[in-house]
C-alpha cells in the first residue's frame, strides 16, 4: 500500500515530466515554504496538507489527503505597462495554471490513488513581495488512497 510520501514523490515526478514535455523548466518542489533557489519562468510547489482517515465517498480503509499546488511564475515584464499579459497572456501564469488544472483532474497516478485527484479550490494571483517579477497562484486538490488496516 502506498503512503502519502510515496504519492507526493510520484506526483512530483509526473509533474516534472509534464512540464518538460511542454518545454517548461521541470522545476517541481515538495515544500512547506518557498524555496530560494527556484529557477526558470515556471515552478510548481507541492504543499502537503492534512490527512484524515475517513473519506465521504467510501468507508473504512481510505486516507483522504489535501494538497496545495502553488504555481510560481517569473517574468520581468513591467507590471504597469504589461500587467494583463503577465497574468492572462499566452505565457502568463493563468494560462499555465489552466492547462495544469486540466492535466491534474482525475489522475490516479498509475493506480496509487483510490479516489483520483479532485480540484477543490482555486486561488488568486499574488505578487511575491520579496522576489521581484514573481507571481503565485495556489490551487487545492484532494485525493484518497487505501491504507493497511485490520480489525483487532
Amino acid at each position: 500500500m502506498p503512503n502519502t510520501g510515496d504519492i507526493l514523490m510520484e506526483l512530483r515526478d509526473r509533474l516534472a515530466e509534464w512540464m518538460a514535455e511542454r518545454g517548461y523548466s521541470g522545476n517541481v518542489y515538495i515544500a512547506e515554504a518557498p524555496i530560494d533557489d527556484m529557477v526558470g519562468q515556471y515552478a510548481i510547489q507541492i504543499v502537503p496538507g492534512p490527512d484524515t482517515a475517513a473519506h465521504p465517498n467510501s468507508g473504512v480503509g481510505l486516507i483522504r489527503t489535501n494538497i496545495a499546488l502553488v504555481v510560481w511564475w517569473r517574468g520581468m515584464i513591467a507590471p504597469v505597462m504589461r500587467g494583463t499579459y503577465r497574468i492572462s497572456g499566452d505565457a502568463g501564469i493563468q494560462q499555465f495554471t489552466d492547462v495544469l488544472r486540466e492535466w491534474m483532474v482525475q489522475r490516479t497516478l498509475g493506480g496509487l490513488l483510490a479516489v483520483p485527484l479532485t480540484f477543490r479550490n482555486g486561488g488568486t494571483v499574488q505578487a511575491v513581495a520579496d522576489l521581484e517579477g514573481w507571481l503565485t497562484l495556489k490551487d487545492t486538490y484532494e485525493f484518497a488512497y487505501e491504507m493497511d488496516w485490520e480489525v483487532k
